[in-house]
């Protein structure tokens, strides 16, 4: 690996041949795509596809994950992008494009990791392994249960843009797509801090929101620690998804290791308990719940309401300079020195979201 920046012109061909897999660090964010966005870069592609033009994708910047794996690199900019592709390239093989097979899966190892989403991961491993000829990809994922939802909209999208009949040759346009759609593939050099990175260039734009700059710095401090960062970005992840209960599936509710010290501290039936003063619990991790739902407040004001309460719990004469201010968020989380941001605070910050949130969900 060298010592500079890295940059060159790639295609999904080129990915394929040189073996290159793809691994989604802790603190990127969860697939965000709308059915807008994919039907805009199918459309545009096609367009290209139409004129006989390559078309230039963007940047995808990467790292290698370590000097014992050199052909397995972390995605730090272009994830979005890339994934789109990837789940293009499940239905295309699912219709027979071989070449395509070869871009999903790398061997036995899926093109993309995503190692603290082990629902996601599992439903399109096996889907991957027995695509050929599979009908209806997004039910598959649904049926599965856990999945994301925006991933199995974004299944759901890519099939009605080929269903609603482009009048293209799907062979020819899956081979255009795999042959002639580019990419700037950016290695940094093997110096480069890429949490550091991933933050700094962010803030330049507009690509994160302030709760995921924040999310990527305390997951930054638990993993320089050797803490199970892994645990905590799942728990985070679980949190802000404020469009459904949480704990709503068993994978959810298994999250906490039971010889973990802080599931035994945390555990769902333990808040329950010790907050329902009537001992009967208004919702049952077990009781069906709609797959939707519409919270009054969304994840940045949630995220102050529980540092405002990890502030007057530590150092009260400081809850005053707390305000309910999303745009200041990042100020906002910096302005108690007596709250130091270390691993252990980052740790039971988390946890302490996590506890909230669970009471936020069966009382509010």
């Amino acid at each position: 690996m060298s010592n500079k920046n890295n940059a060159t012109i790639a295609t999904i061909a080129e990915i394929c041949k040189q073996d290159r897999i793809f691994e989604i660090p802790l603190y990127q964010r969860l697939y965000e795509w709308e059915s807008t966005d994919i039907m805009e870069l199918l459309n545009d592609i096609q367009k290209a596809f139409d004129e006989s033009k390559n078309y230039f994708i963007g940047n995808i910047t990467t790292s290698i994950k370590s000097q014992k794996e050199l052909n397995k690199f972390v995605l730090i900019d272009g994830q979005q992008r890339l994934t789109t592709l990837w789940f293009i390239g499940f239905y295309l093989a699912s219709k027979g494009c071989e070449s395509w097979q070869k871009f999903i899966m790398q061997g036995n190892d899926l093109r993309i990791a995503m190692p603290i989403r082990d629902s996601e991961e599992n439903a399109l491993n096996e889907l991957a392994k027995n695509i050929n000829g599979k009908e209806n990809l997004a039910q598959f994922l649904q049926d599965k249960g856990g999945v994301y939802q925006k991933i199995i909209d974004a299944f759901k999208c890519i099939d009605l843009w080929f269903a609603n009949g482009k009048g293209i040759d799907l062979a020819d346009f899956a081979e255009y797509i795999y042959e002639k759609v580019c990419f700037v593939f950016v290695e940094l050099a093997q110096n480069t801090d890429s949490n550091r990175f991933f933050v700094r260039m962010n803030n330049r734009g507009v690509q994160l929101e302030n709760h995921e700059i924040l999310k990527a710095r305390m997951l930054g401090e638990i993993q320089k620690s050797g803490g199970k960062w892994q645990q905590y970005a799942k728990i985070w992840d679980l949190c802000s998804d404020m469009d459904k209960y949480i704990f709503q599936s068993k994978s959810d509710r298994d999250i906490l290791d039971s010889s973990d010290e802080s599931g035994e501290k945390w555990s769902i039936d333990r808040i329950i308990n010790e907050y329902d003063s009537t001992n009967t619990k208004s919702k049952n991790a077990n009781d069906d719940l709609p797959s939707k739902v519409e919270s009054i407040i969304d994840f940045p004001t949630f995220l102050l309401h529980c540092y405002k309460l990890w502030v007057d719990e530590k150092c009260k004469d400081k809850i005053d300079k707390i305000t309910i201010t999303k745009y200041k968020l990042l100020d906002i989380f910096d302005i108690n020195d007596e709250a130091k941001w270390d691993s252990e605070s980052c740790k039971w910050f988390i946890i302490d979201m996590l506890f909230y949130r669970v009471l936020f969900d069966y009382f509010v």
